[in-house]
């Protein structure tokens, strides 16, 4: 009985850590289903967070500052579509930009989920 009650919890332990890991990976959000401010929110509070911005296929790694992004990355502003409009956001991009400042990622990716 001792057996069956253990192989119980495991086998339900493991069946919630799968649904949690499927939940968070189709939890994706569109950055169109929330206000600017909700946003930038959401990126300060996590560091990094993965949003889509145009479509439900395609995604964009949104960070709080260049120590999110990997190295030989640069942190350069975007704006997204929001509910509230047009909404400018960080992220990681291969080429640093042509006007403007950016920082060089220092590889750390801490805080990203």
């Amino acid at each position: 009985m001792r057996l069956f009650l253990m192989t119980a919890i495991a086998v339900g332990t493991l069946s919630a850590a799968s649904l949690t890991m499927t939940s968070e990976a189709e939890a994706r959000q569109s950055t169109k289903s929330f206000s600017c401010s909700a946003v930038r929110a959401l990126i300060d509070r996590r560091g990094a967070v993965v949003l889509s911005t145009t479509s439900s296929r395609v995604y964009n790694r949104f960070v709080r500052n260049f120590q999110f992004c990997p190295t030989r990355t640069f942190a350069v502003r975007k704006s997204v579509p929001t509910t509230t409009g047009a909404c400018r956001v960080t992220y990681c991009d291969n080429t640093p930009p042509a006007f403007g400042f950016a920082r060089e990622g220092t590889g750390g990716n801490r805080g990203f989920r």
